[in-house]
């Protein structure tokens, strides 16, 4: 059985004092009960922690028990029978009460425990004994063992994350590291310095945990060039260490062991901005599972959760799966979950009943908490390849330049996107060889150069193709648009330079001869995008379409139509069409209106879709329309429009994930103004042919792209070897506009959502 994650409210809860508290879910045709303990503090600091993890348990075990369309209430087991489950809290403060909170848990014919969360009274069971039972408990520092299962990243796996967050992905070679003289923080600065390695840490300070005199220590970091620093102590000290480094005017990164909201409120934005942390997990995570989490904990429970409370939520679902495949017996449950592997949760994979997964995080100017990548098992799972490793004290045997071609539009009405698309390959050339260039897997040193065509039209275009090819550049990017792409396809024969372009047309790889790939979501991924986001997140089921006359835009809207028709609700109730130079959208209006559907999707020119907007706000129509080719100076003109404008875009400056962010801020310091979505792909373009070059000889590159399984850049994940098409990426982001403000609302790959998946 496929568990869904679905949202049945339950009572919230009132702590009793003695009291094991049970609360009221929904149980269909009188299920019988299959009944899960909650060990947790009643009363003191701890205590609403607990809670917050007991509720998060309790929606899980809600969303189980209500079922979904698919999927049947409650758990069905193996010999058929269907049971509800219940999550009863059992209140302990001291060691000597939580091994009375198991007893009366084991004589409720619980099947297991959730938590203690506190360390000291996780200790009591493990000590004491579980009498058979699993006991899955949430804090880094819990008890591991035959019945114990730690559902949370221990020390071990933050300590080895920080490590290679800093070493391996932001190649810093001059760490310091902070301790305070506690056991937890010992324990956890010498494993960072074991994963580090002892030849980066430049300045190592262990302090009592009551100093607060750091004038020294932070001269001392300025003294010894330190470009990061490893802070492990209590949160008051953090804070006036942190006070000293601002005072002192250090600017390097700093990872924090203990950053979390709290701190961040306690400190002080000032103190914290731009401070990056570990967490097992955070309700900032940019992700499907881990928003519609927040969604249904914050609808059920009126709060954000805490930190610690994907782990209570997983732990329902990790004992659902157990269950269902072995029964109600405790034993084989234990035996279950200890076998496990390959589930996923909100935190990330789990195996053997536990996880290595978690999130590294940074505050951000406005004081929230933000993830920028994850970690599992040590090693970053999303970490962008456009992180350049520095490489200019490595001795080679031969220095040459690469040559790099860039055939853009530079002048007239479209002569600001060619601008904009050179300045960031020229921002991803800087930063590369700036770091020393790009060493071959051939011993030579590499500096690469950009060479400039500027095309306004396909004649030029095919030009600029034959000129590269005489100047000898090695790999062209380039152009962005379909009508100078498509003609000079035939172009592209032996010998001819590998071409990367942003142009979206379906059909522009199956004519390049292998030599031309797509560096953007083609026009058949961004409408499939589209509709399968109406249907399956906006759940509109009348639908419309207009297509101008050419062959991107009825090729856009046949597969959107197919989508929508093969969907399991949805219908083409208007499919409309105009001629390219048609100016009055009036009828089309009308008709709209008339047929009363629920979002029309438009691939057209922007004059017409601005007419057939500003007509259908005439008209008072406060339904969706979608747009295929949204930019960034169309969006001003949208703010007159009372309903929403949705579109499919590659990449969008206003992204929600750090990545982006981080090349927009990069990117706008440099140029003074925000990039347009064809920037990402042009940055991405250069380290993408630099990873490449690194790991072979110029004269490999079309055979590395094919073979190329990943690489993560701006615009998100590209798997060329994957599709085998051409396509470099199928990556979609779908923007909403309402009153004149663009924002990122999903985001796709082709078309499995990966964020923003329900409302």
């Amino acid at each position: 059985m496929k568990l869904k994650h679905l949202l049945t409210l339950t009572l919230l809860p009132v702590l009793l004092v003695g009291t094991a508290l049970r609360p009221v879910s929904a149980q269909e045709d009188n299920l019988e009960i299959v009944r899960i303990a909650f060990i947790g503090h009643e009363n003191g600091s701890s205590a609403p922690l607990d809670r917050q993890l007991y509720q998060a348990a309790v929606t899980a075990a809600d969303q189980i028990n209500a079922g979904s369309d698919d999927d049947e209430a409650g758990l069905r087991l193996a010999g058929g029978d269907r049971y509800a489950l219940e999550i009863v809290y059992y209140p302990a403060d001291t060691a000597e009460a939580t091994r009375t909170a198991l007893t009366d848990a084991v004589d409720d014919d619980a099947v297991a425990v959730l938590g203690p969360h506190a360390r000291e009274l996780a200790a009591a069971l493990r000590e004491s004994g579980t009498q058979g039972l699993a006991v899955l408990s949430f804090g880094d520092d819990a008890p591991a063992g035959d019945t114990l299962f730690r559902l949370t990243a221990t020390l071990e796996d933050r300590a080895t994350a920080a490590a290679d967050y800093l070493v391996t992905e932001q190649h810093l070679t001059r760490i310091g590291v902070f301790s305070a003289t506690t056991d937890e923080a010992l324990a956890g600065t010498a494993a960072f310095k074991r994963a580090a390695g002892t030849e980066v840490i430049v300045a190592d300070f262990v302090r009592e945990a009551d100093e607060d005199d750091f004038a020294a220590d932070v001269q001392t970091l300025r003294d010894v060039d330190a470009e990061a620093l490893l802070i492990w102590t209590l949160d008051s000290q953090a804070a006036g260490l942190l006070a000293a480094l601002h005072e002192g005017g250090w600017q390097g990164q700093i990872i924090y062991s203990g950053l979390n909201a709290g701190f961040v409120a306690a400190a002080g934005t000032a103190l914290t901005q731009e401070l990056y942390g570990l967490s097992g997990w955070t309700p900032a995570a940019y992700d499907a599972a881990s928003q519609a989490f927040v969604a249904d904990y914050v609808a059920q429970w009126g709060d954000t959760p805490p930190d610690e409370a994907a782990a209570g939520y997983d732990a329902i679902y990790l004992l659902a799966n157990s269950i269902t495949a072995v029964g109600l017996r405790a034993s084989s449950i234990r035996s279950h979950l200890a076998a496990q592997t390959g589930f996923s949760g909100v935190q990330g994979e789990y195996r053997n009943g536990g996880t290595t997964s978690l999130r590294v995080i940074q505050v951000q100017d406005d004081g929230r908490l933000m993830e920028v990548v994850r970690y599992a098992g040590g090693s970053c799972q999303n970490c962008p390849d456009t992180w350049w490793v520095d490489t200019r004290g490595e001795t080679t045997r031969s220095t040459a330049t690469f040559r790099i071609g860039l055939i853009a539009t530079l002048d007239g009405a479209a002569g600001a996107i060619g601008e904009q698309v050179e300045q960031a390959a020229r921002l991803a050339l800087r930063e590369i060889n700036e770091a020393g260039g790009v060493i071959g897997a051939n011993g030579v040193r590499y500096t690469l150069d950009l060479v400039t065509y500027s095309a306004s039209s396909a004649t030029a275009a095919g030009s600029a193709l034959q000129q590269a090819a005489g100047d000898g550049v090695q790999v062209l990017i380039g152009p962005d648009y379909n009508g100078q792409v498509l003609p000079n396809l035939f172009q592209m024969g032996s010998g001819q330079p590998v071409q990367l372009v942003s142009a979206t047309a379906d059909h522009i790889t199956a004519g390049g001869g292998g030599a031309v790939y797509q560096l953007r979501a083609t026009d058949a991924t961004l409408a499939g995008a589209t509709a399968h986001y109406l249907l399956d997140v906006r759940e509109v089921t009348r639908l419309a379409t207009v297509a101008v006359l050419t062959d991107y835009g009825l090729d856009a809207v046949a597969v959107f139509g197919e989508t929508v028709r093969t969907s399991a609700d949805g219908e083409i109730v208007l499919a409309l069409e105009h001629d390219i130079a048609a100016a009055d959208f009036a009828a089309l209006a009308d008709q709209i209106v008339a047929a009363r559907v629920e979002a029309v999707a438009v691939w057209s020119t922007q004059p017409a879709f601005t007419a057939l907007a500003a007509e259908l706000e005439a008209r008072g129509w406060d339904s969706i329309l979608a747009y295929g080719y949204l930019t960034p100076d169309l969006v001003p003109d949208l703010s007159r429009l009372s309903f929403e404008v949705i579109s499919p875009v590659n990449w969008w400056a206003q992204a929600g994930d750090w990545i982006s962010r981080d090349f927009s801020r990069r990117y706008t310091g440099r140029y003074g103004a925000p990039p347009i979505p064809q920037a990402a792909a042009y940055y991405d373009a250069i380290y993408l042919i630099a990873t490449q070059l690194a790991g072979g000889a110029p004269a490999g590159l079309q055979d590395a792209l094919n073979g190329l399984d990943t690489f993560i850049g701006v615009q998100g994940h590209y798997h060329p070897a994957r599709y085998g098409s051409g396509e470099l990426t199928r990556q979609v982001v779908i923007v909403s506009v309402q009153q004149g403000v663009a924002q990122e609302t999903a985001r796709y790959q082709a078309a499995q959502c990966l964020v923003g998946c329900q409302r």
